[in-house]
């Protein structure tokens, strides 16, 4: 084959791949996505927030209500083990923020402002009664941390697993910022819509011991990863946002638990931020917990990021003392009455 030929045949055969793979891969994604949506439907209800539809999973009876606050890539179904022993003892509450699970997708920017509006929003279109004992994983702990300082009298208790706080953010927002993260979550977005994170398994979830079939379908389309680097793009309104608003009331318990170690805290790629990221959250999770005049940080041994998941009766045992706590004080109030 003369060589202009061969030139001519190697350029069309790239081109060729450069446009059919892709295309081959948003085929396989939404392939995936269509066999995902018809045998995991919504596990809860859908209840309209503005313009978007939240996805909220409510089970057992009793007050107060827990609610769940679901890590970056985290849904309304994780946690099992630890949501399903509680809605034992009281009602329990957890839904898919805005772009995860079966929650509608949110606008490009999204700040923790908006989420603890959407939270709001939830529990009184979704006719969830206060008060709440909020359980916080991870990054969810920033929404939780503003909705408890916006609506103090709905707020009965925090527990943070591994949580992110406002003291956090001060710390890593700068480390963020000064990031090529731009660029990891344009890549990311790409990556999702063709099926190449449902594809590699990034994080290796289908062998993990606690894999949930359902949950890990929900993780790797690409609303969650587009949802968390939209956060991203919000952070200097978040900042702007806690910097607003009136510090955690000190009357409200807080428990905080951190990781023993640093598994699951950082996603493929961004290992080197574990060990300043792990820093970060120790250190807001002990300030958050030593204003409370009912605070209490601890270390969960065998812990890892994700301690709902990886020590779930930590979790069960950290949120019932919290009930017992708030039943013993009702009690007391109603007998002082009478």
């Amino acid at each position: 084959m003369p060589l202009k030929r061969r030139r001519r045949f190697a350029f069309v055969a790239a081109l060729a791949c450069v446009l059919l793979l892709p295309l081959a891969g948003w085929w396989y994604d939404a392939h995936a996505r269509a066999r995902d949506r018809s045998a995991f439907q919504p596990a809860g209800r859908l209840v309209v927030v503005g313009r978007r539809k939240v996805h909220v999973l409510c089970t057992g009876t009793g007050a107060p209500t827990v609610v769940f606050e679901s890590s970056g890539f985290g849904n309304s179904i994780s946690s099992l083990e630890a949501r399903s022993k509680l809605s034992e003892l009281t009602t329990v509450c957890s839904y898919d923020r805005m772009g995860a699970g079966w929650s509608d997708p949110g606008p490009s920017q999204i700040s923790v402002g908006l989420l603890a509006d959407d939270l709001n929003s939830l529990t009184k279109n979704g006719s969830i009664d206060p008060p709440f004992v909020v359980v916080a994983s991870s990054i969810g702990g920033l929404t939780a941390e503003l909705f408890a300082r916006e609506h103090p009298d709905s707020v009965d208790g925090l527990v943070f697993l591994d949580a992110a706080t406002s003291d956090t953010l001060s710390r890593v927002a700068p480390m963020i910022e000064s990031s090529p993260i731009g660029m990891a979550c344009s890549a990311i977005g790409v990556a999702g819509r063709i099926g190449l994170l449902r594809l590699l398994d990034p994080f290796g979830v289908r062998g993990s011991a606690h894999a949930d079939t359902r949950s890990n379908a929900l993780l790797y389309g690409a609303q969650p990863w587009e949802t968390l680097c939209a956060m991203v793009r919000g952070l200097p309104e978040t900042r702007r946002q806690f910097d607003a608003v009136d510090p955690l009331a000190r009357s409200i318990p807080v428990t905080a638990l951190s990781a023993e170690h640093t598994g699951k805290l950082a996603p493929p790629g961004f290992e080197a931020w574990a060990g300043p990221a792990k820093s970060a959250l120790d250190y807001g999770l002990r300030a958050l917990s030593t204003r409370s005049t009912q605070g209490a940080w601890r270390v969960v041994p065998g812990s890892d990021h994700l301690i709902a998941e990886s020590a779930p009766q930590a979790v069960v045992d950290a949120v019932r003392d919290m009930l017992q706590r708030d039943r013993s004080r009702d009690d007391r109030s109603v007998s002082r009455v009478h």
